[in-house]
């Protein structure tokens, strides 16, 4: 009866992400590449808690994976490599001070001992690139783990945010003291837009860009202004055949301007 009854406390606490008093929550459930994944839960009152965020990349051989705009956040922050099936590991890093302007690239090496090169290095927050480089592989598997800490409030609260721009698509795994969480990143999908494009005759070109269903209705619209243009512009043509001062239309920036009132003078001419 006890065993059964140890086995649905460690059910639940898997479900709930629940260990020894620590909760571990991350939202939004479903990301894409490019949301801000936060993570947060409750601990001891003033606990410091340690945050793992790691993926693993598989190759055939020699590599190089280069890894733009990591985005470390405040705190105390280091982050790992870990290589398996190299004997080599290169690795190098910069930090972005400001627009284009970068510190200068940091290289460090590792020659694999046991089958398996590592190096961790402390980071201060901020934006970098890194570079890593795998040398004289067989079927190499490679995992980066970012670490930091973040300190629980008063109440036992902490939360934790991580920038998943520079994560590859796939399974990361968020580790919180003994709590682990598999996440699926997807990719980010732009949506499919229409356009409808309106020219205003008396002033430059207008472009409006719509989704969804205000395109049928602009589209509707279209039509509709379409028909009742042609046919009151038919109208007025058809009763009158004096010449007319020329128009200057101005269309779709850059092409010129259109002599609307030519081909019908020219036309006049010649029945005369």
């Amino acid at each position: 009866m006890r065993l059964k009854f140890l086995i649905l406390i460690i059910m639940l606490a898997a479900i709930t992400g629940v260990v020894n008093g620590l909760s571990v929550n991350v939202k939004p459930e479903n990301p894409v590449k490019g949301d801000l994944v936060t993570i947060y839960g409750t601990a001891t009152p003033n606990q410091e808690v340690k945050i793992d965020i790691s993926f693993v990349k598989t190759f055939n051989s020699d590599f190089t994976f280069y890894v733009k705009g990591i985005k470390i956040p405040n705190g105390k922050n280091s982050f790992t490599v870990n290589l398996y099936g190299c004997e080599y590991l290169n690795m190098k890093g910069r930090r972005q001070i400001i627009g284009f302007l970068y510190t200068p690239w940091i290289g460090l090496s590792k020659k694999a001992e046991n089958g398996v090169a590592s190096l961790t290095q402390s980071v201060l927050p901020g934006t970098y690139d890194v570079i890593i480089q795998g040398k004289f592989c067989k079927n190499p598997k490679l995992e980066v783990v970012a670490s930091g800490y973040i300190k629980a409030n008063e109440n036992g609260e902490f939360s934790y945010s991580y920038d998943t721009s520079s994560l590859p698509i796939g399974d990361f795994v968020v580790h919180v003291d003994g709590i682990s969480k598999t996440i699926s990143l997807k990719p980010f999908k732009l949506k499919e837009k229409s356009r409808s494009w309106s020219l205003d005759p008396s002033s430059s070109t207008h472009v409006s860009v719509h989704t969804g269903a205000h395109a049928d209705d602009d589209q509707s619209n279209g039509q509709s202004n379409g028909q009742s243009n042609g046919q009151s512009n038919g109208q007025s043509n058809g009763q009158s055949n004096e010449l007319k001062p020329i128009q200057k239309v101005k269309a779709f920036s850059g092409i010129g301007l259109v002599k609307s009132k030519f081909f019908k003078g020219f036309k006049f001419f010649l029945l005369k």
